[in-house]
């Protein structure tokens, strides 16, 4: 982390107890970040009320750390599956991530996106509008990448700057 351009926001998270690295000090700020943490942290930073009843998930054991913060946020309205399944492991976009990141802070977008490459039919365009609007999705050369995988470090900025909201 000592010259990478998310340093700053990561210790800041991490002094805030938000985030942590790896038990042998290391945080991998450009590896992609699952689902299932993203809940966690998700579930750990701010606060859900529940508005639908729990939804069973075939791909979740109820034993697993992150089965409480699964739930706590899809019985919030802020995440959903695919049928009956979640994939925990499976990486998280920068679509889903904006998904997550619009219902938790309860944004609504008012217009289209400027990213050149979300269309005004991708199924995420209101919510990286939204997020766009507010100054929390920069993108990087006027683009958003909407299937990328997020980074640790992509998360971690994310995460300030919807605190800072």
């Amino acid at each position: 982390m000592d010259s990478h351009w998310a340093k700053e926001i990561v210790e800041e998270l991490a002094t805030l107890e938000i985030i942590q690295g790896y038990e042998h000090g290391t945080f991998r700020p450009n590896e992609p970040i699952s689902r299932m943490h993203v809940a966690v942290l998700f579930a750990c930073t701010f606060e859900f009320e529940s508005i639908r009843s729990a939804k069973v998930f075939s791909d979740i054991a109820p034993k697993p750390i992150y089965y409480e913060e699964i739930n706590t946020l899809q019985q919030g309205g802020i995440i959903d599956g695919w049928g009956d399944t979640f994939r925990p492991l499976e990486a998280i976009t920068c679509a889903q991530v904006a998904k997550i990141l619009a219902k938790t802070l309860q944004l609504t977008s008012e217009g289209t996106s400027s990213f050149s490459d979300v269309s005004s039919n991708h199924w995420s365009m209101d919510y990286i509008a939204a997020l766009e609007q507010v100054e929390i999705a920069l993108g990087s050369n006027g683009e958003f990448y909407p299937k990328t995988p997020v980074t640790r470090a992509e998360l971690a900025t994310f995460l300030f700057r919807a605190l800072q909201f």
